[in-house]
């Protein structure tokens, strides 16, 4: 008779016994695995102190005023900091500096960053110590030059506002007309690329 209740004894102190046990091999099974793959570890770090951010964007997007919501510590520039620095670009130490212009006259901050992936693969294929990533001011017979990266972002960022957006060219398909004409015959290509890209920034 007292048989089940020794049986039923065991398994309630063995239960929490297995339990615990599995618990303490798993955590100790992990914590030797990051240590002996740092590479692993360093990339879950990443992961967990990447910046959380949201973005709320009617399509297709209006550039003259941007509703993008982004929370954390400097996050629209932590962004491009970190798309620009993926695509190998010399921009991507500027990525402060490309949301401070974008900010100072009130366009979305992912435009300028767009506009050069489009014109230029963010600044890898450029006229040689021209600075010049966006195709401003470039023609058959004419290279526009700048002295430096900062010196371009603020001119493109103040040329952007002034001769497209003052004008009532908000979106890229309207920026399109006056930025790149030629790509209207093709389709609107130019104006899908700067959309795509601005979707990018937006999900990455």
């Amino acid at each position: 008779m007292k048989k089940p209740a020794l049986i039923t004894s065991l398994t309630l102190f063995a239960l929490p016994l297995l339990f615990f046990g599995l618990t303490v091999f798993v955590v100790l099974g992990s914590s030797f695995y990051l240590l002996s793959h740092p590479q692993t570890a360093r990339s879950i770090k990443e992961k967990l102190e990447r910046p959380v951010y949201s973005i709320f964007n009617s399509q297709p997007p209006v550039l003259g005023t941007s509703d993008a919501q982004i929370t954390g510590a400097d996050g629209k520039a932590a962004i491009i900091q970190q798309y620009l620095a993926r695509q190998h670009s010399p921009l991507a130490p500027y990525a402060q500096k490309v949301v401070d212009e974008a900010e100072k006259y009130g366009l979305d901050w992912r435009l300028t960053t767009a506009i050069c992936m489009a014109e230029s693969n963010c600044g890898k294929s450029i006229p040689a110590d021209s600075y010049n990533a966006w195709g401003w001011a470039i023609h058959s017979t004419y290279t526009k030059y700048f002295e430096t990266w900062e010196k371009a972002i603020e001119t493109v960022t103040k040329g952007l506002k002034t001769d497209y957006i003052d004008r009532g060219l908000v979106t890229p398909e309207q920026i399109m007309t006056r930025y790149c004409p030629l790509s209207i015959a093709k389709g609107g290509s130019w104006a899908k690329a700067i959309q795509y890209f601005m979707w990018e920034l937006e999900n990455f």
